[in-house]
C-alpha cells in the first residue's frame, strides 16, 4: 500500500512539473509575442536611434546628445551592425534583444529558486512569477537601458543571496560586476542598489568589529564584491577616456542629469496605477500579501533592505512612469514566491502532495490575471508601416527631423534630437535661437510629427509648418505651397536646403521653371523641377493652363523621392 501511495505521489509530482513547465514555456512565448507587437515608446525611438548612430561610427555626447551611460549603445550596436535587415526587421531586432535579457533573468531565477527550495515546482514558478507582474511586464520588454539595468541588478541580488550559503568568492565578484554593469546601463541604479548595499556593508562592519558572533553575515566577501564593482567602473571609464568621451560623459550623465531630474515635470504613479488595479486587484493583493508574509516570517535583513531601498528609490524619482517599476515588480514577484514557499512550509502542505500541487497551480491563476492586463493595450503595426514607407522613399544619407528619433535608422537633423521637456528647459537658448539654423543646414528632406513638436517654441513650429508638407500619416516631406489664382502665374521664393529634383505634386497641366527668365512656354513641359545647386533661396515660376477649377488652388512642390512617387502618394493635393 505504501509503495503504491509513493508511486502515485511521484506520478502526481511529475504531472505537476510538466504542467508548470508547459506554463513557463507558454509564458515565455507570450512575452516574445508581446515584445514583437507592442507599440514602440518615444524613449525606445531615442535608444534605438542612438544605438544605430553608434553602429555607424558616431559617438554619444560628441555627435549626439545623451544623458545616460553609453554601455548599452556600444554593446548592442555590434548586434545592429551585423544585421542587414530592413527598417522593420531592425526595429523588431531591438525588441528581441530586450527579450533575451528577460530570458537570462528567467534562467537565473530557475537556478536561484531551486537552490532555495530544492523543488522543481517552485523553480518552474520562479521563471515566470517575477516577470509576470503586469505593471512591470508592460515595460520590461521595451528596448531601454532602465530595463536592462533592472535585469542585471536583480541577478546581482540573487547572487548575493545565494552566496550566503555557497560562500564563493567568484559569486561575490560576479555580484559586484553585475551591479557595475547595471549602473552603466542607467545611473538611477546607483540608488536602487546603492542604498541597499551601503546598509548591508554597515551591517557587516557591525557584525565584524563588534564581534556579534551569532549574527548572520548578509554580504559574504564584501571586499571581493567591491573589487568586482570597481573593476567594471574602471574599465568603462578607461574605454570612455580612450574614445575622448569622459569629460562630456561626466558633464551630461552627472551634472546635467541632476538638472534634468530637477526640471522634469513630476508624474506620480497614482495617475495611472488605478487602471492596473481595476483589472488585477485580487491577484495584486495576493502577491503583496505573500511578499509581506515572507518579510515578516523570515525577518531576512537582505530582502528587507532591498525592499526598503526599492521603495525609497521609487519616491526619489519625479517622473514615475511604468518603466521605473520594472525592477520593483521583479522584487515583488521574487518576495511573493518566497512567501508562498514559506507559507506552504508553515502549513506543512508538503506532506500532502495533492494539496501542495493545488497550492502551486493556484499561483498560475494569479499569473494569468497579471498577464491578461497587458493584452490588447496597443500594437506597433502603424509604426512599422511608417518605417517601411520611410525606408522606401529615403536614401542612406538622408537626414530627418523628429523629436524622438522616430526614423530610428536614419541620421537625425540635429545634435539635440530627443526634444523632451527637460532638454528644452535646460537648453532653452539653443531651442529658441539655433535649432532652425541646424534644421536648415542639415538638408533634412523628411519630418516625422509627434506630440513633442507642440512643445517647441512658436517660431520653430511655424518654420516646420511652412517648410514641410504632409505626405502620409505622421510623415512629412520638405516642400512649398503655391497659393495662386488659375488666371494668374505664380512667382515666389523657395528656400533650397537640398539640391536635386523637386516634384510638383499634382495631376494637372502645370508648367514650371527655376526662374522667370526660362519660362518659355515651349520649354515648360515637365512636372519635375531640377535645382542643381544648394542656395539660400530660389525663385520658382509656375504657369497654370487649362485648369478645371475656377477658384484658388494650392499646388505642392515636394522633394523628389528615392524611387519616384509611390502609388499610395498619387492623390490630388488640390483644394478648392
Amino acid at each position: 500500500m505504501n509503495k503504491l501511495s509513493g508511486r502515485s505521489e511521484k506520478q502526481f509530482q511529475l504531472i505537476l512539473i510538466i504542467l508548470l513547465s508547459i506554463s513557463s514555456f507558454l509564458f515565455i512565448c507570450y512575452v516574445y509575442w508581446f515584445g514583437q507587437t507592442r507599440y514602440f515608446t518615444i524613449d525606445e525611438y531615442q535608444y534605438g536611434c542612438m544605438t544605430h548612430l553608434v553602429s555607424q561610427g558616431k559617438l554619444p555626447y560628441v555627435d549626439f546628445y545623451e544623458h545616460h551611460p553609453p554601455f548599452s549603445h556600444f554593446l548592442h550596436s555590434l548586434i545592429l551592425k551585423l544585421n542587414n535587415g530592413n527598417f522593420q526587421e531592425k526595429a523588431l531586432l531591438l525588441r528581441k534583444i530586450s527579450f533575451s535579457y528577460l530570458v537570462l533573468l528567467s534562467v537565473s531565477l530557475f537556478f536561484y529558486f531551486y537552490h532555495v527550495t530544492k523543488r522543481y515546482s517552485y523553480a518552474s514558478l520562479g521563471t515566470i512569477v517575477p516577470l509576470s507582474v503586469g505593471f512591470g511586464l508592460l515595460s520590461s520588454i521595451d528596448y531601454r537601458t532602465d530595463c536592462f539595468g533592472a535585469v542585471f541588478l536583480t541577478i546581482s541580488i540573487l547572487c548575493i543571496d545565494a552566496n550566503r550559503q555557497l560562500k564563493r568568492r567568484s559569486l561575490a565578484a560576479l555580484s559586484g560586476i553585475l551591479f557595475g554593469i547595471a549602473i552603466f546601463m542607467s545611473q538611477k541604479f546607483v540608488y536602487y542598489g546603492g542604498i541597499a548595499l551601503i546598509i548591508l556593508f554597515i551591517n557587516n562592519l557591525n557584525v565584524r568589529y563588534l564581534r556579534k558572533e551569532h549574527s548572520p553575515c548578509h554580504l559574504p566577501y564584501p571586499k571581493t564584491l567591491i573589487i568586482g564593482f570597481v573593476s567594471v567602473v574602471g574599465i568603462m571609464l578607461i574605454l570612455c577616456a580612450c574614445f575622448g568621451l569622459l569629460p562630456k560623459m561626466i558633464q551630461l550623465t552627472f551634472f546635467d542629469a541632476i538638472k534634468h531630474e530637477q526640471v522634469y515635470p513630476a508624474i506620480h504613479f497614482s495617475a495611472y496605477l488605478h487602471n492596473y488595479l481595476d483589472q488585477t486587484k485580487i491577484s495584486t493583493l495576493v502577491l503583496i500579501f505573500l511578499a509581506v508574509y515572507f518579510l515578516i516570517d523570515q525577518r531576512d535583513l537582505l530582502w528587507s533592505v532591498v525592499c526598503f531601498s526599492t521603495i525609497i528609490s521609487v519616491f526619489l524619482i519625479k517622473a514615475q512612469y511604468p518603466y521605473n517599476f520594472v525592477f520593483p515588480c521583479f522584487i515583488l514577484g521574487i518576495c511573493s514566491l518566497r512567501g508562498m514557499y514559506c507559507l506552504s512550509q508553515k502549513l506543512s502542505l508538503y506532506k500532502n502532495i495533492a494539496v501542495s500541487s493545488i497550492f502551486c497551480l493556484g499561483m498560475l491563476f494569479v499569473i494569468y490575471n497579471q498577464v491578461i492586463f497587458t493584452t490588447g493595450k496597443s500594437n506597433n503595426t502603424h509604426q512599422l508601416k511608417l518605417l517601411d514607407k520611410l525606408e522606401k522613399i529615403s536614401s542612406d544619407n538622408d537626414r530627418f527631423i523628429d523629436n524622438a528619433g522616430g526614423a530610428m535608422f536614419l541620421e537625425p537633423a540635429t545634435y539635440f534630437f530627443q526634444n523632451g521637456l527637460a532638454q528644452m528647459e535646460i537648453y532653452k537658448k539653443y531651442f529658441s535661437e539655433q535649432i532652425i539654423s541646424d534644421y536648415r543646414n542639415s538638408g533634412a528632406r523628411f519630418m516625422i510629427y509627434d506630440a513633442r513638436q507642440n512643445n517647441l517654441p512658436k517660431h520653430v513650429r511655424e518654420y516646420l509648418k511652412n517648410h514641410y508638407l504632409h505626405m502620409d500619416g505622421d510623415l512629412y516631406v520638405y516642400g512649398l505651397k503655391l497659393e495662386t489664382n488659375p488666371k494668374e502665374t505664380s512667382n515666389c521664393e523657395f528656400e533650397v536646403i537640398n539640391p536635386g529634383e523637386y516634384y510638383f505634386f499634382d495631376n494637372m497641366d502645370i508648367h514650371v521653371a527655376a526662374s522667370q527668365n526660362n519660362a518659355d512656354a515651349n520649354k515648360l513641359a515637365t512636372p519635375i523641377l531640377e535645382i542643381p545647386d544648394r542656395c539660400q533661396t530660389e525663385k520658382i515660376y509656375a504657369e497654370y493652363r487649362e485648369l478645371a477649377f475656377p477658384s484658388e488652388l494650392t499646388v505642392e512642390l515636394m522633394s523628389a523621392l528615392k524611387y519616384g512617387i509611390p502609388e499610395w502618394l498619387k492623390i490630388p493635393p488640390l483644394r478648392a
